[in-house]
């Protein structure tokens, strides 16, 4: 767990700038790292994997498909608000292709619910 403000790993920087190049660290650990941003009382503002972040930032196919072989699990967890990275795809309008990785990846995710039952 790292937090946004001040320890970007170099993976979630390159994910943020829409990067995709073939040469981000191929490292399990920033993969593996939940970035958070937080509130001045110290609550949780928000809660994301790299992968959450590759979906949010509409990431080429080529990051999403590195992301997942690195950390294949990483489709099946959770941010802050209950939304795997599948209803973030719906949400965001992803292209057909990239929610057929998800889903492909993680079939029950199509029915999952949120925080919000959605």
């Amino acid at each position: 767990e790292v937090g946004s403000k001040n320890f970007f790993t170099s993976l979630f920087t390159g994910i943020s700038k829409e990067n995709d190049d073939p040469n981000l660290p191929q490292c399990k650990i920033q993969a593996m790292t939940w970035v958070i941003r937080k509130n001045e009382d110290g609550s949780v503002k928000w809660r994301q994997t790299p992968l959450h972040a590759a979906v949010n930032f509409n990431a080429p196919m080529k990051l999403l498909s590195k992301l997942l072989r690195i950390h294949p699990d990483a489709v099946r967890l959770r941010d802050d608000r209950g939304n795997l990275p599948l209803h973030l795809a719906f949400r965001n309008g992803l292209q057909e292709e990239k929610i057929a990785l998800l889903a492909e990846l993680f079939p029950d995710g199509v029915n999952a619910k949120n925080n919000r039952g959605k």
